[in-house]
């Protein structure tokens, strides 16, 4: 034993004088203040970032990283269907975790935000509360977050909400529901210029369905789902949706639906809000390329916009690599992702209206100079070592890309029949769904 102690001081010892970690206080599993994915990352106490599906909100100077806290054992349980059985693993409920940083690199443990204390059934240790998002609201002046409730069999499907006057907690929990009537898994939370939140959801008729996308706007204290939601993607059984914008375009990062094991990544982009939306298929670029097709081993899970001086277009994209055997020992791969846009000649006068103004000696008046410009290229690339600040040396700087083309899904005749062929909108009337 005193070997062993021996042996794993001296092992600390030089990574400590190799730079990577930190000896005293800050978060560890750093390499000279960057961010080194796939490993264990320390807050500055010491203990290890439990935060995992997580978001980020930015507010007042400060990052706040919400996430699942899965420090307990890991549990096997089964589907049982008519003609097979499906196993997979899950941990109890415990609640989730706030962290915070200046920089993104060192994080303090706020403690857990919203406690799994038996205080209402949603919070009960046999459930499942996963993917929390937060939003901060001017009106009220309140916290806002939302989080996917289950059971320990993915069967209740229900979005869950509580609020805060801190960001750091603790939320009081208000209560759950399946948004618009549909079963609800993966989501994430969107801010629109204008203030305008709202909530995208992997959702399902039935258990066994393909997963569809849903966007359904918030109301103005961000507390309740409104009705008439708008499906912005077909049945493709696509999950853990990302959604972030960048000038006048935005983005729809996803994954497939294969439970812990990674996947191929397909991001989808659009001119509006509520489509339509056509895919780039996956964005991952660059070396190891056998790593694409499982997204350098993880799943996205949320998008930052970074602020590094000189690089326009580049967001960090925070994703899991999760241990499927062991959930409280997975761990987080952070990426940039760079987008390029081209402009679109020629530059127009563009009416409130849409139309163009074509004289150029008549005052537009109400119009507006609008520049058009066109997705170039989307790279993610595998960084062992990066400075989310300074020194990005991203996609687009040090490697030529080709570049991508846009597309739109050609559904199949079963799908056609049974869907029909749209690729975004309103819910048709047989959704269930009040229609837009």
């Amino acid at each position: 034993m005193l070997m062993s102690l021996a042996l794993s001081t001296t092992v600390t010892v030089l990574l400590c004088l190799l730079g990577f970690r930190k000896c005293s206080g800050a978060s560890a599993w750093t390499l000279k203040g960057k961010i080194v994915s796939g490993e264990h990352w320390l807050d500055d106490e010491g203990g290890i970032i439990q935060a995992h599906g997580g978001s980020m909100l930015f507010h007042n100077q400060t990052y706040f990283w919400y996430g699942e806290n899965k420090d307990a054992p890991t549990e096997w349980r089964s589907w049982k269907m008519p003609d097979q059985e499906w196993w997979y693993t899950r941990t109890p409920a415990l609640g989730i975790s706030c962290y915070s940083s200046s920089d993104l690199l060192n994080w303090h443990n706020e403690g857990m935000a919203l406690k799994a204390d038996g205080s209402h059934e949603d919070l009960e240790a046999g459930q499942t509360l996963e993917r929390p998002r937060v939003l901060y609201n001017n009106l009220t002046q309140q916290f806002v977050m939302w989080v996917h409730v289950d059971d320990a069999g993915y069967s209740l499907c229900r979005l869950g909400m509580a609020v805060s006057a801190a960001p750091t907690g603790p939320f009081r929990y208000q209560g759950s529901m399946q948004a618009n009537d549909q079963r609800n898994g993966d989501f994430t939370l969107f801010k629109e210029d204008n203030g305008t939140a709202y909530v995208v959801t992997a959702s399902q008729k039935q258990s066994m369905d393909p997963r569809f996308m849903l966007l359904h706007e918030l109301s103005i204290d961000f507390q309740r789902v409104l009705p008439n939601p708008f499906r912005i993607l077909p049945p493709l059984d696509r999950e853990s949706p990302v959604l972030f914008k960048y000038e006048a375009h935005y983005f729809l990062l996803t994954s497939g639906s294969t439970f812990w094991s990674p996947n191929a990544a397909e991001i989808f982009t659009a001119r509006a809000l509520e489509g339509p939306y056509a895919s780039w298929g996956n964005p991952c670029h660059g070396e190891p390329m056998d790593q694409h097709g499982i997204t350098f081993s993880s799943q996205a899970s949320f998008a930052i916009p970074l602020q590094a001086p000189g690089a326009p277009g580049h967001f960090l994209i925070m994703a899991d690599r999760w241990q499927s055997n062991d959930l409280k020992e997975s761990t987080y791969v952070w990426l940039p992702l760079h987008i390029s846009l081209r402009v679109q000649k020629p530059l127009q006068l563009v009416s409130k209206s849409g139309e163009a103004a074509n004289d150029d000696n008549e005052d537009p008046g109400q119009d507006e100079a609008v520049r058009l410009t066109a997705v170039r290229r989307i790279a993610l690339e595998w960084r062992s070592a990066w400075d989310p600040h300074s020194g990005l040396n991203l996609p687009g700087t040090s490697l030529k890309y080709r570049e991508g083309r846009s597309r739109v899904h050609r559904l199949p005749v079963a799908f056609v029949a049974r869907y029909g062929s749209y690729i975004h909108g309103p819910e048709p009337p047989d959704a269930g769904l009040n229609k837009g």
